[in-house]
């Protein structure tokens, strides 16, 4: 199964990283990041 995980600019890296890693260590799921920028993405910092 494949998991799509969108980024955008200056968001919360717990938010895409953390279910990210509960997929790729399962067997059988394939985790893909996608942005819809055309630039470099960048987290939220405070």
């Amino acid at each position: 199964m494949n998991i799509n995980i969108l980024l955008f600019q200056f968001f919360e890296p717990l938010d895409g990283f953390g279910p990210a890693e509960v997929f790729e260590h399962t067997v059988g799921f394939e985790v893909r990041y996608f942005s819809l920028a055309n630039q470099q993405i960048k987290t939220y910092n405070k």
